[in-house]
């Protein structure tokens, strides 16, 4: 599908991802490159990486598409980018709201999903630093989202305010240090956090976090 409508940024080159859900593909937009675009306009303040599809995201698609649990679970989809993880959570049920710094990803993730025939998604464009969301979610879950220090007070936060007591938040993650370091932050803040390996290569890495 080549609809120039598709919510991607001028001189960003994109390429369709097949993701395999239930015997049927689901097909994702998402920007192929970055490199020709930092290239080509040195002069970009705000680089859009939230328009890749980063393996972290689609291992955690992957982990969402096994899980037969999400049936009517209320979840929150945090940096949802090009969409996919929220999409599968949807396909198995799930509510899902998905939310992203950037109004443009909100925009490339609600593309996406129409593309796929998936609906009943809602969607929110919110700073973590200025979060005034409420209500409890069953589950949340990002991928890639531990890479800056300065995000780890704001994202705790939010787990705090917005992780029902029963809910389960899933951060997946390419092996960055700060990742096991926000872990121990919420450790020593009374969390229970377990990590796993995800089915990748080269491996990536799964943190569920849970209220103790």
């Amino acid at each position: 599908m080549h609809d120039l409508s598709v919510p991607l940024p001028a001189g960003l080159s994109r390429r369709e991802i097949r993701f395999d859900l239930d015997g049927r593909a689901l097909i994702v937009t998402a920007a192929a490159d970055l490199e020709d675009l930092l290239l080509t306009d040195r002069e970009i303040e705000k680089p859009p990486y939230w328009a890749v599809l980063w393996p972290a995201g689609a291992a955690l698609a992957a982990h969402l598409k096994s899980q037969r649990d999400l049936v009517r679970k209320v979840t929150l989809e945090l940096g949802c980018g090009a969409g996919l993880a929220g999409i599968v959570a949807r396909r198995r049920g799930a509510r899902v709201l998905q939310t992203d710094l950037f109004p443009d990803a909100v925009a490339l993730a609600r593309w996406n999903a129409r593309r796929n025939g998936v609906g009943g998604i809602r969607y929110l464009a919110m700073d973590w630093r200025q979060w005034s969301l409420r209500g409890q979610f069953d589950r949340i879950f990002a991928a890639d989202v531990l890479y800056d220090r300065a995000l780890h007070a704001p994202l705790q936060a939010i787990l705090e305010a917005n992780l029902a007591h029963h809910g389960e938040a899933l951060l997946a993650d390419p092996g960055r240090p700060l990742a096991l370091e926000f872990a121990a932050r919420l450790e020593a803040d009374g969390w229970t956090v377990t990590m796993e390996t995800l089915a990748a290569d080269p491996p990536l890495f799964l943190y569920r976090c849970r209220r103790r």
